[in-house]
């Protein structure tokens, strides 16, 4: 019985092991959903901002002032996604498309650092779709606020 077992046990290790070692690599994008009141953007030598979902609108974290960030459009159906390209200081590579919806939620597209993460990047929000019944947002826009681009 105990060989039996034994037997059994290393054939599961063998199978775990040669399938983690062949196994093909993980793609570094990730595809999250993040709660509205939740949502930063941080943009290089310009500032971070923060998301108000109640007016609908990015502010600046340091001065609460409305601004204007333009949205790129990605997909097909030419979705509105705000780029974040990475914060200098914590993690130089780390970018990110942030897509508001008008669920609870956004939907942030981001991807590691690697060697061509950013072309990764791209070509995957080349293609990219909203699910069924998911419509993207613009955060509002008025004369007079900063445009930041």
């Amino acid at each position: 019985m105990r060989i039996r077992h034994f037997v059994v046990l290393a054939a599961v290790m063998g199978v775990v092991t040669f399938g983690a070692l062949n196994g093909d690599a993980r793609s570094s994008l990730r595809v999250r959903h993040v709660p509205k009141s939740k949502l930063g953007l941080a943009m290089k030598a310009v500032g971070e901002f923060q998301y108000n979902v109640k007016l609908n609108r990015w502010e600046s974290v340091e001065e609460k002032k409305p601004v204007v960030i333009k949205p790129s459009l990605i997909g097909p159906k030419k979705v509105p996604a705000y780029l974040e390209a990475g914060n200098m200081m914590a993690d130089p590579c780390d970018r990110s498309y942030i897509i508001i919806t008008d669920q609870s939620y956004a939907i942030v597209i981001s991807t590691d650092c690697g060697g061509d993460s950013f072309e990764r990047l791209h070509r995957y929000a080349k293609s990219y779709s909203l699910p069924k019944g998911v419509h993207a947002v613009r955060a509002k826009e008025e004369a007079g606020w900063q445009v930041i681009e």
